[in-house]
């Protein structure tokens, strides 16, 4: 019987039939070796929780891998380690492990143990510069900590740190496999012997057939492929190399024929004869280090221009496993898809070689190939031409983020030039991101052969004709038409001063050459407070005390409990309408799928079908646990799938037939539903005190702001077994009392038949508080019927769709301002999106904070609750208070502006006097550590020098005062709150009510480059919090709400882009949050005809 063979933790380890073709390697670790210390969350290589280290090959240096993404059969002649190898609390614990937990690094610690081997794999390879390192974690994500702690403790390991940490690991050596040695890897004769497998020396196919009847072979050769495919023909089959597609299009079912071609040696490697020609199978990793190692070699330097590019696609985990015959196949079946491979290599003019047949081979262009049916075909090569001097490059990567995100707009621009007169002789623009059939302009570049590149109108002529010639198609989630128009537009013109002679190009638009993101230093942080020795231990800055345990692995998380016996696993069915009836549901399809075991619907509830409490002070009506008739909101769960696996639940759901009658289209949008009587109800008023009568100017005007996903690492779930009194539950939830009242009345048993068990979270930020009820109720319903174990798990999908996230808002005002900007009355009216049932009452909660720290004597105050038909919107970090803090801050900013007073002043002329002293304590105290006025100079100066770069720098204040849940970490929870105003755009299909970005491919949450570059905390002296966590600096959701100064900040920026476009900076303009990459580009309202040379 053949198995792939492969080592975990230095133990030797096989697979074969027993598992079938969705068996990652990440649940192989988790399942079948018990080695939970590698989490997961996305399971599509976007968080890296599931990072482990593995070495490849013997010839192979240690390289960080998704576990979730690579097929454990893919782990043919694989040395792997994981968290519980590197240090635990019997062989003592990794340096590593202790700084992060010395420098608080881990604080729910569920994605510690990714963060550890992201770092230990990265210092296998070299000692990193302090930069290297903040560079290499695009592949981890952090919702707690705001990255700077862990930043700071790996910043200790770095080559160019002061006092350098050293690392000897003995168990990184390696042991010769003959002689028992330290392996010297020169000097040795048995080298050649050792680094071949016995698969490679027999070189024999191996076959598999997998549990679910799919056929596994991993092959040596590119003939063997062809016998494969002669034998079983080219209908259902899927050449494997890394398999990070799946990241990308998600593989709900693979197909028959799986063949594992990472063992082709054909594939790999290159070599230089006229054209540099890079083997298909080579990862981009590779491909980076061939760039590097080539860009030597005379007419190849313009490689290294490519290799930065490469730095941009996804991260270097993603980049160890995929291939760039893997991507380019994704953009021959995908033409919609960004692939920055093809932009680079279609920039250049490269082309491919495809095997049609044993011995038969065809070299086409890029073009060419996207055209080419590549069924029973494969990639072998890509060859790129030798390029002197004269052929200029650039290329570009638009991004929502700093790392790991597609592009928005992606371009690459060729120009070979005459450089005695800056004439063209030939030239290639090419674009994505803009529709699936447009990727070169090509009258763009007929245009310009034979012109003089560098002249105003040569550049005019050039935008007017590419204006007119690139085609923007509509694709949501895709930001709008017109912003990607703009930036397309933009970056031709960016690529032609980046070439400009300095000579020619004004020294103003120079800074239109600079990649912020690539031109950004080391960044550092600080938290400045007072502590008294002579009370320590108390007082004193101590790690968590389970920070240690959890940089191991070893603190057990709710699906970190083994397997019961005969346990069970489910998922929910949603519904894909967003109002309607439901008529019928037909799970007949799906109970026919090996390993279904069975259905529930609402009916077959035998108590209350809701997973909310009975009603109180927090719970203001039921929410259905299944949807029993009516619709409420697209993806509203409707049924539950119970299986043998999570996997084959998750598939089992998408075979449930439900048919629909009287479907409408949703109201989604608070800023319209607020205009429809029937969806918002007043809920209080406040009426002013006073009018005063010094009016200078009146402003109207609204704003709006929307939901956020609380994007806690480990997702919703919960494991129930029956026992003798009853139901006994794991659950992920902060609020066990609500949990135990749910399941009792659902299934009409006592509370003291139901115990609860929270042992730790793996973070929430209010997610867990109620919603997690859903899952626990719906798991113990299925646990009750089943008399068996079940272990309920959502997915992030399921989460992002069906969940409720941070209440979305929108206000409407009129302002009577003086001359200096004090309010002289103000008309009021703030909606609040609950979604589609009014059931937590979070206005109620934090009224008193509408005004934020200002007067209210002025205020005529309405609060409205508002409907929309989306999920129910539930807790999330300072909910209700956040929104009602940025709209006054909003507010104040927008009379600054209209009146073009000092922000400052505004602020403090409208303050509240009982404020005014701790306010202007603060405020000075800012303004001298951060070097205002200086700043301030400085910004002016900049913005008057430089046309294509703008600064902002302003300031918020803040009352704090409403009722909240102490979380305890001021970085993360500004970061938070610089997520929602820049990134974290959730985008709605207008016509289902569908939401679309719904997973890491198109949700993007802040990561370790998107944090302040320079990011300092002072507390206030001797300052006291609260008697409840006795007077700690217990912080969060007032740092998540003064995230709002980053967008007020950018909004100064933009206001002096829009300057120099000829729009007064009085002009107050709307932007609906996040501020996106792509609305601060319609924003700046730029003026084609203001992209110039000189």
């Amino acid at each position: 019987m053949e198995r792939v063979q492969f080592k975990v933790n230095g133990k030797q380890c096989s697979v074969g039939c027993e598992v079938d073709s969705d068996t990652t390697l990440l649940d192989y670790l988790r399942e079948t070796l018990k080695l939970c210390g590698t989490k997961y969350m996305c399971l599509e290589g976007g968080c890296g929780a599931c990072m482990i280290t593995a070495t490849k090959n013997n010839k192979d240096v240690p390289q960080a891998i998704n576990s979730c993404l690579v097929s454990v059969t893919s782990c043919q002649e694989w040395d792997i380690k994981t968290i519980e190898f590197i240090g635990n609390r019997l062989k003592g614990y990794h340096p590593l492990q202790k700084v992060l937990a010395d420098c608080h690094g881990s604080q729910c610690g569920y994605c510690t143990p990714g963060w550890i081997m992201a770092m230990y794999s990265l210092l296998q390879t070299k000692k990193p510069t302090m930069l290297e390192i903040e560079n290499s974690f695009g592949s981890n994500i952090c919702r707690c900590t705001g990255y700077r702690p862990i930043l700071q403790a790996f910043k200790k390991f770095a080559s160019d740190a002061h006092n350098s940490y050293e690392i000897s690991d003995i168990e990184d050596l390696k042991i010769c496999d003959k002689s028992g040695d330290v392996c010297s890897r020169s000097n040795c004769s048995e080298l050649d012997w050792c680094m071949v497998s016995k698969n490679d020396i027999l070189n024999e196919i191996l076959h598999i057939e997998l549990s679910d009847k799919r056929h596994w072979y991993r092959v040596h050769t590119l003939s063997d492929v062809f016998g494969i495919w002669h034998e079983k023909g080219t209908e259902s089959y899927m050449l494997v190399a890394g398999n990070t597609g799946k990241g990308v299009y998600p593989i709900l079912e693979y197909p028959n024929l799986l063949i594992d071609v990472t063992g082709i040696s054909e594939l790999k490697g290159f070599y230089v004869d006229q054209n540099l020609v890079i083997g298909a199978g080579n990862t981009l990793t590779d491909v980076m280090k061939i760039f590097k190692t080539v860009s030597a070699t005379e007419y190849f330097n313009y490689l290294i221009g490519l290799n930065d590019h490469l730095q941009l696609v996804a991260h270097l985990a993603v980049r160890n496993l995929a291939t760039i015959a893997g991507n380019l196949i994704l953009k021959n079946q995908h033409p919609e898809f960004k692939s920055d491979i093809f932009i680079i290599l279609e920039t250049v003019g490269a082309q491919i070689t495809i095997m049609t047949a044993i011995g038969q081979s065809e070299t086409l262009t890029l073009q060419n190939f996207l055209k080419e049916d590549m069924k029973g075909k494969i990639i072998m090569n890509v060859l790129l031409p030798p390029l002197n001097e004269s052929h200029k490059i650039v290329t570009f990567k638009i991004m929502p983020r700093a790392q790991n995100a597609h592009a928005i707009v992606n371009a690459g621009f060729l120009y070979k030039i005459n450089e005695n007169q800056n004439q063209v002789i030939s030239c290639r623009i090419v674009y994505g991101g803009l529709s699936a059939k447009f990727n070169r302009s090509w009258k763009t570049e007929r245009y310009l052969v034979g012109k003089s590149l560098f002249l105003n109108e040569t550049l005019q002529d050039a935008l007017e004709i590419l204006e007119n010639e690139i085609i923007v198609t509509e694709n949501l989630p895709d930001p709008p038409v017109q912003s990607r128009k703009i930036i397309a537009l933009g970056l031709f013109y960016k690529g032609l001063i980046s070439l400009c002679p300095s000579t020619v190009l004004h020294p103003r638009y120079r800074s239109g050459t600079v990649k912020l993101h690539e031109k950004r230093p080391v960044s550092e942080g600080q938290q400045v407070f007072d502590t008294n020795p002579i009370l320590w231990p108390l007082s004193k800055a101590i790690p968590k005390l389970d920070a240690l345990i959890q940089c191991a692995g070893e603190s057990e998380y709710t699906d970190d409990i083994q397997a019961l016996s005969g346990e069970v696993y489910a998922a929910f069915v949603l519904t894909t309408v967003a109002l309607g009836t439901i008529e019928k549901i037909d799970p007949s399809e799906a109970l026919k799928e090996p390993g279904v075991i069975a259905f529930y619907s609402a009916s077959d509830i035998p108590g209350v079908n809701s997973f909310t409490p009975p009603v109180n002070e927090f719970y203001l009506c039921n929410e259905e646990l299944l949807c029993n008739g009516e619709v409420k909101f697209y993806n509203q769960p409707l049924g539950i799938i119970v299986a043998k696996s999570q996997k084959i639940a998750n598939k089992a759901t998408t075979l449930v037939k439900v048919s629909y009658s009287n479907v409408r289209n949703p109201v989604y949008d608070i800023k319209f539903a607020k205009n429809d009587p029937s969806k918002v109800t007043l809920l209080d008023s406040r009426d002013a005190t006073m009018r005063g009568n010094d009016i200078s100017k009146i402003i109207k005007g609204d704003n709006t702001v929307y939901g956020q996903y609380h994007f806690a690492m480990e997702t919703l779930l919960c494991l129930t077994r029956p026992t003798e009194e009853g139901l006994q539950l794991f659950v992920t939830t902060q609020w066990i009392d609500t949990v135990q009242q749910v399941i009792s009345r659902m299934l009409e048993i006592g509370h003291q038949r139901i115990d609860i068990y929270v042992r730790r979270l793996g973070g929430s930020f209010g997610l867990k508080m109620s919603r997690a009820s859903q899952v626990a109720a719906a798991c113990a319903l299925v646990a009750y019927k089943l008399n068996r174990p079940c272990r309920f798990i959502n997915t992030l999908s399921t989460n992002m769709r069906a969940v409720g996230k941070r209440l979305p808002c929108s206000t409407n005002f009129e302002i009577g301002v003086n001359n200096k900007g004090v309010i002289q009355y103000m008309n009021y009216e703030l909606y609040s999106d609950n979604g589609y049932v009014l059931n937590e009452p979070f206005l109620n909660m934090t009224f008193e904070s509408f005004t934020n720290c200002y007067r209210t004597d002025s205020w005529n105050y309405k609060a409205f609750n508002g409907l929309t038909d989306t999920p129910s919107n539930t807790w999330c970090r300072s909910p209700g208070s956040l929104e009602k803090i940025a709209m006054a801050e909003l507010i104040m900013e927008q009379i600054s502006y209209e009146l073009n007073q000092d922000p400052i002043e505004v602020r403090l002329a409208n303050l509240d006097p009982i404020f005014r002293d701790d306010i202007n304590e603060i405020l000075k105290t800012i303004k001298v550590n951060s070097d205002y006025a200086e700043r301030l100079v400085s910004v002016e100066k900049f913005n008057s020098n430089n046309r294509w770069k703008k600064r902002g720098l302003r300031f918020s204040f803040l009352k704090w005062a409403p009722f909240g849940y102490p979380h305890l970490n001021i970085e993360g929870a500004f970061i938070m709150g610089v997520g929602y105003w820049t990134s974290e755009n959730l985008v709605v299909d207008g016509q289902t009510g569908e939401l679309l970005t719904n997973r890491t491919w198109d949700y993007w949450v802040p990561q370790a480059r998107d944090i302040p570059q320079d990011f300092r905390i002072y507390f206030r002296e001797k300052s006291f919090s609260r008697e409840l966590i006795f007077g700690a600096k217990g912080t969060g959701e007032p740092a998540t709400c003064m995230g709002i100064a980053v967008p007020i900040a950018m909004r100064q920026a933009v206001s002096a882009a829009r300057l120099e476009s000829g729009v007064p900076s009085t002009n107050w303009f709307p932007i609906d949050g996040p501020y996106t990459v792509d609305k601060i580009a319609l924003s700046c309202a730029t003026r084609i005809e203001d992209f110039k040379f000189y």
